[in-house]
Order: C-alpha cells, then sequence, then structure tokens
C-alpha cells in the first residue's frame, strides 16, 4: 500500500518446460523501489520454488546494459553467457537442485493467485 493505494512494485515469473527440465525466470522491480532488497528477496524466492519443482536448470535473458541484474545473477552464483540469437543480452543460467537452496532471509508470504508479500 502507497498512499493508501495498492501498488505493484515488483514482479517475478517462472516459467516451467517439462519436457526440457528448463526453468526461465523473469523479475523486474521498479525504479523506485530498487536497491532496497526487494529484487534480490524476489530473486531467491523464484530460486527456492524452481528448486521445489526438481532439479532444473534455472535461466534468464537481461539487456548486457542492465548492471543491476548481472550483478545480482552473479552474486546467487548463476554462470553468465552469451544469448543464442541476440548479441544485446546477456544469459544468466544455474543448475538448481533442492539441497543447494537455503532458507529464505526474507519474511515473504504468497496469497492464493501468487501475489508475494514482504
Amino acid at each position: 500500500m502507497i498512499d493508501g493505494i495498492e501498488r505493484i512494485v515488483g514482479e517475478a515469473r517462472l516459467v516451467h518446460d517439462p519436457e526440457t527440465e528448463r526453468v526461465e525466470l523473469a523479475l523486474s522491480v521498479d525504479d523506485r523501489w530498487q536497491k532496497q532488497g526487494l529484487g534480490l528477496a524476489l530473486f531467491d524466492d523464484l530460486q527456492r520454488r524452481a528448486a521445489e519443482i526438481g532439479p532444473v536448470d534455472l535461466f534468464g535473458d537481461t539487456l548486457r546494459t542492465n548492471a543491476a541484474m548481472i550483478g545480482l545473477a552473479r552474486r546467487s552464483g548463476f554462470a553468465l553467457l552469451a544469448t543464442p540469437g541476440d548479441w544485446r543480452l546477456t544469459r544468466f543460467q544455474k543448475h538448481i537442485d533442492r539441497s543447494g537452496i537455503l532458507p529464505s532471509r526474507w519474511p515473504i508470504s504468497a496469497d492464493p493467485i501468487g501475489r508475494l508479500a514482504l
């Protein structure tokens, strides 16, 4: 709630392809809410949710100029690769399974449709 109005300040999504056991993630945080830990909390939560699927390869693509996302991926142990077919993007990728995921450092809860609240 901001000034009594419910607002979306960040969004995180996972898409699982069961045939390849690959999971693509997407994350965005409103510019005014960046550098406050929200992106890191959402990024950590996406990794835990991917681990619940089972052993998968988790990946995402970001603009090469998106230093914040690249730094977040690097700090979280993702490999940085060229994105196939688009020189403007950087792919970050990591194998995820339950053994490597730590408990949340963040007080996150989800409502029935998956909206997260910190």
